[in-house]
């Protein structure tokens, strides 16, 4: 699948990256690269997209392919945030099987590249295998690029680690998953196209993508998944005290909240 997950990233990174230099977004076009490339290439799959929902696949397969763009909505492209691809084979609906990852317009417009495939060794990032993997990653926690605004609060909820504002989910799980952080979190409702691709390359470092309550989000036969609400990417012990310890960590400031309680209610700002 990684051949075909790569053609179907750079066509559809290719609309994006055109969408965000003109300040627009092209989120219909882009998928429909998606679905067209890996549909073909694997007619066996079913596919789950955000923009086109479910293809089931020819005979009696369980296996889905599972694709998303994130970053772009809420004006994103208009506030300079590119977006980001990812990809997800979930083989008979369980955890991963590969996953491919595209940060757009990183790079000067080369795009920040992440894939893994279960029994090809480590994450590859722009061509070349992640090195920096668990006790290594810095004391550092990824969260919505809304965070900068009120950024004494994070510093302070955040510590003895920072915090660092990243837009994008997936893409922050795959900045996880490649060393650069111990977690990354999304609390405004993220589902199965939003994490799935990340979700992958979290598995691809020995790392796992866990809900609300600290269990490991897995994916029915159709890739569908539920987080409730929330998901914290890293290792199990931090994603639990994520989920379940005490103390809040702020994304925007009193009005938007990202809390470490299961029982707090209100919301991150983006995924």
């Amino acid at each position: 699948m990684g051949y075909c997950a790569l053609r179907a990233a750079a066509a559809a990174g290719a609309v994006l990256r055109r969408a965000f230099h003109r300040g627009e977004a092209d989120d219909s076009r882009a998928e429909e690269e998606i679905r067209k490339i890996l549909t073909v290439g694997f007619p066996q799959y079913g596919y789950h997209g955000e923009e086109f929902g479910v293809r089931f696949a020819s005979g009696r397969s369980s296996r889905t392919s599972v694709a998303g763009r994130s970053g772009r909505r809420n004006g994103g492209c208009r506030k300079g945030l590119s977006g980001s691809i990812g990809f997800y084979r979930a083989p008979e609906g369980w955890a991963a099987g590969s996953g491919c990852r595209l940060r757009v317009s990183a790079r000067d417009d080369a795009g920040d590249w992440f894939t893994w495939a279960e029994g090809t060794g480590p994450i590859n990032r722009n061509g070349k295998a992640v090195s920096i993997l668990g006790a290594n990653a810095p004391e550092t926690i990824l969260i919505s690029q809304h965070s900068d605004r009120n950024a004494q609060a994070n510093a302070i909820l955040a510590a003895p680690m920072r915090f660092r504002a990243v837009p994008s989910i997936p893409y922050r799980l795959a900045l996880v998953a490649a060393g650069e952080a111990r977690a990354g979190v999304s609390l405004n409702g993220p589902v199965g196209w939003d994490h799935a691709g990340g979700h992958a390359l979290l598995l691809g470092a020995g790392l796992d993508l866990h809900d609300r309550a600290g269990r490991p989000v897995r994916y029915d036969r159709h890739g569908n998944s539920s987080c409730g609400g929330r998901c914290f990417g890293g290792s199990a012990s931090l994603a639990c005290e994520l989920a379940g310890g005490t103390g809040t960590l702020c994304c925007t400031g009193a009005e938007r909240t990202l809390n470490r309680t299961r029982s707090a209610g209100l919301n991150g700002a983006a995924r």
